[in-house]
């Protein structure tokens, strides 16, 4: 599997069909799987497609090609176009027949009729709170509420909860992303541990117990109705590294046993500690820093668009590319990771 969203693979509410990206020569298309069996099928007509989601009744697929947002029924037949949308951000399919979805080339949530029509917008940006984006939908069963993502300016993800009739938010979880809710009475959220759960009741929409991690990191993930997760582990598709020191004979020593897809390390000028890229997906990536002396990994963004550090020549910052606002740009942030990032330009290049 390979695509250009994190977004890469679906998996039906009642489990029993897993809907995922491939690319074979040169070509990209999606497939199904029948969980209950080996082969996979392309559903013709998904050139391009990418970021799938499956109608409530499980009949219909939803995804992103060409610019626009498409359905075409899993039982095969002509897709069909919904509205224009590009460079997804998630989507989900209520039981009204509504789907809710983000795009980069806007912060907010979008509501829109399965059956075509023109976008209304969700959600509104809290300037107050520091939103910058919102991002990675999922309408829990009931079509009451929809769990999502906020993107801040500090770059610290939250995951919050809407309230569709009231408009009442609420924010459930600092430090979370692409959350995704299981009938086993479960929020499951992708962190920096991992992939964790937590006990969440939708009607009263409040978390019970401290977070579990379930999941070392993986690219991607997905989750039915009744609590059956598919992932795609990090070593799939992001590489499986490890960091060595190279002598000036050429030999090589292991630095930490520890595999990521690491790129980019920098050293700091004193020579302690390491900042280093490391991807959970083709495009995701986020900046560490590897303190040599303590042998000790530390996340220092937390927007997964985040990459190419380079340390101040004091060492106290580190300035790296991000997306995070829309257009690659510059920022820079303590490498002790205490205080927001900064953005250091605006452009569109």
């Amino acid at each position: 599997m390979l695509a250009r969203s994190t977004n890469t693979l679906a998996l039906s509410p009642d489990g029993e069909n897993l809907v995922y990206l491939v690319r074979r020569g040169g070509i990209e298309q999606l497939y199904r799987r029948p969980m209950d069996r080996h082969e996979a099928t392309p559903i013709l007509g998904t050139e391009n497609a990418y970021a799938p989601f499956f109608s409530p009744d499980g009949k219909w697929v939803g995804f992103f090609a060409d610019g626009k947002l498409k359905k075409v029924a899993l039982a095969g037949g002509t897709p069909l176009s919904i509205c224009e949308a590009t460079q997804s951000r998630g989507a989900s399919w209520a039981p009204d027949n509504s789907i809710v979805f983000a795009t980069a080339s806007d912060a907010r949530l979008w509501r829109v009729s399965a059956s075509g029509g023109a976008p209304e917008a969700l959600t509104k940006l809290d300037s107050r709170a520091g939103d910058k984006t919102h991002s990675w939908p999922e309408i829990l069963p009931d079509g009451k509420v929809v769990v999502f993502t906020v993107g801040t300016e500090s770059g610290r993800n939250r995951i919050a909860a809407l309230r569709l009739s009231t408009g009442e938010r609420r924010i459930l979880v600092e430090g979370g992303t692409r959350p995704h809710y299981s009938a086993t009475g479960h929020l499951l959220y992708a962190g920096a541990e991992g992939i964790l759960a937590v006990p969440f009741d939708p009607k009263t929409l409040a978390l019970a117990g401290s977070p579990r991690a379930i999941l070392e990191p993986v690219l991607q993930f997905a989750v039915s109705r009744d609590g059956l997760l598919v992932y795609a582990p990090t070593s799939s598709q992001a590489g499986d590294f490890t960091l060595v020191w190279v002598d000036r004979k050429g030999n090589a020593r292991p630095l930490t046993d520890a595999r990521h897809a690491y790129f980019g390390p920098r050293l700091s000028p004193d020579g302690k500690r390491l900042a280093v890229g490391i991807r959970t997906h083709p495009t995701n990536s986020d900046i560490w820093v590897y303190d040599l002396e303590r042998g000790a990994l530390t996340r220092l963004t937390f927007d997964e668009t985040s990459s190419w550090p380079v340390w101040t020549r004091d060492g106290k910052r580190i300035a790296f590319s991000s997306s995070r606002t829309g257009d690659q740009n510059l920022f820079w942030k303590s490498a002790d990771g205490s205080g927001p990032e900064e953005r250091l330009t605006t452009s569109n290049n």
